[in-house]
């Protein structure tokens, strides 16, 4: 009787096939774990730069939201004093009978803390010619102000200052932008929507 045995060994081939199948596995979890790794990374710096992002606006909007703030009781008198300033000076160079009047945003009630202050100068009665907005700057070196630009050629000529702190712009018998602007004072008066148009 012949006697038939079967190895129970591991073809040398077999066992070469198994190693390297481990260390394909290995490979491929260490360059899944690599992968996984940069993600990881590249999420982590586009969410800082995402934050910085986020930061950056908030910080903005906080300098535009304090800008933007209405102006207080404090700086609408402050304009008044300005207006009144600007009266007396003008009055002195030319004669008595002139305005400095104030229109724009301080006039209607729309102003913040960064509005100019739009004024119009109102000659009612000149004899010799009504001045322009170039004669203001030597009306006002007569009474101490420097500094003052004149845009005689802007669709509306204007002088402007600082007095005060506040960014002041004059202009000669715009006496329509006092009355608009005396509309839009009431128009928000009436009906307190028309402010958030």
């Amino acid at each position: 009787m012949v006697r038939r045995f079967t190895s129970t060994t591991t073809p040398f081939n077999n066992r070469s096939s198994s190693n390297e199948s481990r260390r394909q596995r290995e490979e491929r979890l260490r360059l899944e774990r690599l992968v996984e790794e940069q993600r990881r990374q590249l999420i982590k710096r586009h969410e800082e730069a995402a934050k910085k992002q986020r930061n950056a606006a908030i910080t903005d909007y906080m300098h535009k939201l304090q800008g933007s703030q209405v102006a207080t009781s404090f700086r609408k008198q402050d304009v008044e004093d300005v207006r009144w300033t600007l009266n007396q000076a003008l009055q002195e160079y030319f004669c008595d009978d002139i305005e400095v009047e104030t229109f724009g945003s301080f006039a209607s009630g729309f102003c913040s803390m960064n509005s100019d202050a739009d004024f119009t100068v109102h000659f009612y009665e000149y004899y010799d010619y009504y001045p322009s907005v170039d004669d203001l700057p030597d009306a006002l070196h007569d009474s101490g102000y420097r500094s003052i630009t004149t845009i005689p050629h802007a669709w509306v000529p204007i002088a402007s200052l600082m007095l005060h702190g506040i960014n002041v712009d004059l202009n000669i018998n715009e006496t329509l932008g006092v009355r608009n602007s005396e509309l839009i004072s009431k128009y928000s008066e009436i009906d307190h929507r028309f402010k958030t148009l």
